[in-house]
C-alpha cells in the first residue's frame, strides 16, 4: 500500500466565486473532513484508503460517496472494504473508528489538495459542519525521525504510516515521466501542535547529494496550537509564484538494508509562502535521520 499526497499548490487557490447547489440533507448526513496528507493509495488504479472516526450515517461496502473541497471539485467514491478493530468488516457504524477502502469512479485525486470533505453522493461542500470532527490525522509510529526549528522554534515529527514511500521505476498517476519518485510525510511529535509536513522528490537518485528545486513540492499544513478550524498552508514548488522562496535538501546516506527498504538520513532548510494567507515561515536546522523507506521495485 501507498501514500498518496497529491500535487497542491495549483489546486490550493481558492475560487472566490464558489456557487452551492440545494441539496436536502439527510439525517445524520455525511460530512466527514479529510486531507490529502492523510489519504493513501492501495494496491490497483485509482483505488485508495482513509483511516477515519465516522460522525455521519453508518457506512456499508458497496456504497457510492462523494468527495468535494471548497474549490467545488467533486469525486464519486465507492467502499470497496472496511476494517474495523484491524478487522475485516461490511458495515461501519456511526461512532466508530475504522478505515474505507475505496475506488474512484468519477474525478481525479489530483485535483484535492489540503482538506476536503466526503459527504453524501450529490451533497454540497457542508456551509456549516454539522460535527466537531477534525481533520482526519495520518497515524504515525510515534518516533521521531524529523527534528528542525520553524521559526526559531524546535519542532519534531514522526513519520506517517506508510509515510516513506520510493517508486524506483515511478508513479504515473504523479509524474508521468517514470522517473524515480520519493514522497516523504510526517507528524508532528508534540502536542498541541498538529502540523504535517509532505516532501514530493521527482526524479530521486539516492547517490546525488543535493536536490535541485526543480525536483521538490513541499507542503506545510496545521496549525502551531492545534486550531483545527484556523490551520495554515504553506509550501514550495519550482515555479515563479514561489521565486523568492525555497526548500534546500541534502542527502547524507541512503543505505539499502533490503530488497525493498533503505535508511534514508538528509539536511534541510526552508523558506516556505504562506498558500492562503500572506506570510511566511522559515525552517532551519532540519535533519532527518534513520527514516526507513519502502521500496517499490514495479512501475505503477
Amino acid at each position: 500500500m501507498k501514500l498518496i499526497s497529491p500535487l497542491f499548490f495549483t489546486i490550493l487557490l481558492l475560487d472566490s466565486t464558489i456557487t452551492f447547489s440545494q441539496t436536502q440533507p439527510k439525517v445524520n448526513p455525511l460530512r466527514e473532513k479529510v486531507s490529502s496528507s492523510s489519504i493513501f493509495m492501495g494496491n490497483e488504479p485509482n483505488s485508495y484508503f482513509v483511516f477515519l472516526t465516522l460522525h455521519g450515517h453508518d457506512l456499508k461496502v458497496g456504497d457510492e460517496i462523494d468527495a468535494v473541497n471548497a474549490t467545488n471539485k467533486r469525486m464519486t467514491l465507492k467502499i470497496t472494504k472496511i476494517q474495523f478493530n484491524d478487522k475485516e468488516t461490511s458495515l461501519l457504524k456511526r461512532g466508530q473508528e475504522g478505515s474505507l477502502d475505496f475506488t474512484i469512479l468519477k474525478g481525479k485525486m489530483n485535483d484535492f489538495g489540503g482538506d476536503f470533505y466526503l459527504v453524501d453522493k450529490g451533497a454540497d461542500f457542508p456551509k456549516e459542519s454539522n460535527n466537531t470532527n477534525q481533520t482526519t490525522e495520518a497515524v504515525s509510529n510515534g518516533k521521531a525521525v524529523l527534528t528542525a526549528n520553524i521559526d526559531g522554534k524546535p519542532w519534531n515529527a514522526a513519520v506517517v504510516y506508510q509515510g516513506a514511500l520510493f517508486y524506483e521505476k515511478g508513479i504515473s498517476m504523479m509524474d508521468k515521466s517514470g522517473n524515480p519518485f520519493l514522497q516523504l510525510a510526517f507528524k508532528v511529535a508534540q502536542s498541541p501542535d498538529n502540523r504535517r509536513l509532505t516532501l514530493q522528490i521527482r526524479n530521486f537518485q539516492p547517490n546525488n547529494e543535493k536536490i535541485a528545486p526543480s525536483q521538490l513540492e513541499v507542503l506545510l499544513s496545521g496549525s502551531e496550537v492545534g486550531d483545527v478550524k484556523n490551520p495554515s498552508i504553506f509550501g514550495f514548488n519550482n515555479t515563479s509564484v514561489y521565486t523568492n522562496y525555497s526548500f534546500e535538501m541534502r542527502v547524507l546516506s541512503w543505505k539499502r538494508i533490503s530488497a525493498d527498504k533503505a535508511l534514508l538520513s538528509a539536511t534541510f532548510t526552508a523558506k516556505l509562502k504562506g498558500v492562503l494567507e500572506k506570510k511566511e515561515i522559515t525552517i532551519t536546522n532540519g535533519k532527518i535521520e534513520g527514516l526507513e523507506v519502502m521500496i517499490f521495485t514495479d512501475k505503477f
